[in-house]
C-alpha cells in the first residue's frame, strides 16, 4: 500500500514513454492522480 502521507501527499513516479518504454522523467502524484491512473490504466 502506497503511503501518501510520508511524502506530504506526494510520491515519487517515473514517467514513461508507453511505445518505446524510454523513461522520460520523475515526477510525483498525489492520490487523486493514482487512482485516476490506475482507473484510466495509462
Amino acid at each position: 500500500m502506497i503511503d501518501f502521507k510520508k511524502g506530504d501527499g506526494l510520491v515519487p513516479v517515473i514517467v514513461q514513454d508507453n511505445e518505446t518504454l524510454q523513461v522520460l522523467m520523475l515526477g510525483y502524484m498525489n492520490e487523486e492522480a493514482y487512482e485516476k491512473t490506475k482507473a484510466e490504466k495509462k
